[in-house]
């Protein structure tokens, strides 16, 4: 890991928890981040942004399920989470 990526995460652990509305503004940092470190791996651009976008897997299902694994309206917790015996 390079310390770009150290230091993202660094970072996100001083800041608060988004709303789920800015997990495509996460997806496309994150995006951004592994094209960087592909391009100073030696790959040429184009190659790079490809090899970012295969690593990370499907955008459209992360967006879709994001919000739903974050607590979205549709997350539903078991009726004996929390519950004590």
């Amino acid at each position: 890991m390079t310390w770009h990526r150290e230091l993202a995460k660094l970072g996100a652990l001083f800041r608060r928890r988004k709303p789920v509305d800015d997990l495509a503004e996460e997806i496309r940092a994150h995006l951004e981040m592994e094209e960087q470190e592909n391009r100073e791996s030696g790959m040429p651009p184009e190659e790079a942004h490809y090899a970012a976008l295969r690593r990370f897997g499907n955008v459209t299902l992360a967006q879709e399920v994001g919000p739903n694994f974050l607590g979205g309206e549709e997350f539903t917790r078991h009726p004996d989470a929390g519950q004590s015996r």
